[in-house]
């Protein structure tokens, strides 16, 4: 007697159950969390329900059926879920209770930020009255940016991106505070677009359109050739993209994704952002330092008013820098952990330490511009959160008043296997990149000159000291909130972030 496997009777019922043409689409959207609990691996997954629904759809005698898929990405991402829960929950209960009492010291809160102290809500207040009313951002007659951030700010108990006049577009809690047409201002008011990638990169790309087979794959990359100097982004995405491909070919991403740690995503994944900025001379610092903006800001009160010199303060360390002759314009925060985006870790570096350390940065470039303020409305830093095969990145800029606004791009996605497009996964993660990259070289144009060299406009009236009129307009903008010693996590717990 022929045993019927136990996925052929779920199809069966999925067929005799199904009123339109059926499809293996709409089998899954039907049973969404079949597939991927009966996946054992990543290996082959979409061609092994293919053949499964292709032969049931025979034995149960359908004749017409629909060659529509489901996400086979969204369906890995929970295979994978499934399979590092595994490996968690077969671990010693020695181990799990450590972890635990770990993650739980590391949090001060339960929402995981810090309760704010008097001396932060004085800090609050101090900023905000050191603002000029004339010179906020009026976002409609009446309405000030600033002063309903503030007064939203006195509401909330812990801290908040708001208490260092930090606006993220992608926060759910402005909907409370603007109303719509309010919202729909301060999303596009004074927005500069992203740079556009050359045609010719998307040229490039387009011959890997629709392909899932390494060894194609590999074969156009390897046709295709690029100066290093005269085409240097054309010959980085060529280098990427075989890079890639070889860690695809030996499945060194699938396993690193399941069973692997942070840096074996940055070594296989995250280091094209890496090589990317090379020929403008922009280092990805991944030496476990302090910020240098981050670090002005945590000691800018560090002289007491008795002369007193307090003992220096250490300022949070991204996981990395983007540098420039001693001045940054971007960073990133990396984790393995994929809780789909509501992971404590990943929260608190989206919405409140990542945008606190671009503010820093901001700031020290608009001092490097004499705080000119036609120049800082150009100056924009670019932030990146790369969470297990995930990217959110992030820019800031100061478009009006003293308001530092953060607007997010698009979630790039990597695929740990090549059952997707390579063209629909990998593709589009290195043209955000190039875009990304594109925000920092405006940015250094700002700053040095288009050139590369200063424009030799500075706040001068000859004489060689500082002036007591600016000869240009300049805009002061307050500095992010300090944490205190001791409220952030474990891992930088001796830190002011």
């Amino acid at each position: 007697m022929t045993t019927v496997p136990e996925y052929a009777e779920v199809f069966i019922k999925y067929f005799s159950e199904e009123l339109s043409t059926p499809s293996l689409k709409k089998f899954h959207l039907a049973n969404p969390e079949y597939i991927a609990a009966k996946s054992k691996s990543f290996t082959n997954v979409a061609r092994t329900w293919r053949a499964r629904f292709k032969k049931a759809a025979e034995d149960h005698g359908v004749k017409e059926y629909s060659i529509e898929e489901p996400d086979w990405n969204h369906i890995l991402e929970r295979i994978m879920e499934r399979i590092l829960k595994e490996k968690y929950d077969n671990q010693a209960p020695e181990i799990k209770a450590r972890a635990t009492t770990v993650s739980s010291s590391s949090t001060p809160s339960s929402n995981g930020n810090s309760l704010l102290t008097e001396s932060q809500k004085q800090a609050f207040e101090e900023k905000y009255r050191s603002m000029d009313p004339k010179r906020m951002w009026e976002v409609e007659e009446g309405v000030f940016v600033e002063k309903k951030m503030y007064e939203y700010g006195l509401t909330v108990p812990y801290e908040h991106a708001v208490h260092s006049f930090i606006l993220n577009i992608s926060d759910p809690c402005w909907s409370k505070v603007f109303n719509p047409s309010q919202l729909t201002k301060i999303h596009n008011d004074y927005v500069k677009e992203l740079p556009p990638v050359q045609q010719e990169m998307k040229t490039f790309h387009k011959n890997f359109k629709n392909m899932t087979d390494v060894e194609q794959l590999w074969n156009i990359a390897e046709e295709h050739r690029f100066h290093p100097i005269a085409k240097f982004d054309l010959d980085w995405s060529r280098r990427s993209i075989l890079d890639i491909l070889s860690s695809y070919r030996w499945g060194s991403v699938q396993r690193a994704a399941v069973s692997g740690g942070e840096r074996d995503l940055i070594m296989l994944i995250w280091r094209a952002v890496d090589m990317c900025s090379q020929n403008l001379k922009v280092d990805s610092l991944r030496s476990d330092q302090q910020s240098a903006a981050g670090s002005a800001r945590c000691n800018e009160g560090r002289v007491g008013a008795d002369g007193s010199i307090k003992g220096k303060a250490q300022a949070c360390k991204p996981d990395m820098i983007l540098k420039k002759d001693q001045l940054e314009y971007g960073a990133s925060e990396h984790g393995y952990a994929d809780e789909a985006g509501v992971g404590a870790k990943e929260i608190e570096e989206k919405f409140l330490k990542l945008p606190k350390t671009l503010k820093d940065m901001a700031l020290r470039l608009a001092s490097a511009v004499n705080n000119d303020e036609e120049k800082i409305r150009l100056i924009r830093v670019v932030g990146m959160v790369n969470t297990h095969l995930r990217m959110n990145a992030m820019i800031l800029d100061m478009p009006d008043g003293y308001v530092c606004r953060i607007r997010p791009l698009q979630e790039k996605r990597i695929a740990a296997t090549l059952e997707e497009p390579f063209s629909k996964t990998y593709i589009p993660f290195l043209e955000q990149v190039i875009r990304i990259k594109g925000v920092v070289k405006e940015t250094l144009d700002v700053v040095f000159g288009v050139n590369g060299e200063s424009d030799g406009e500075d706040d001068d009236d000859g004489t060689g000291y500082v002036p007591s009129t600016p000869t240009i307009k300049t805009l002061i903008i307050p500095s992010a909130m300090n944490t205190p010693v001791g409220a952030t996590s474990k891992k930088r717990k001796t830190s002011v972030s």
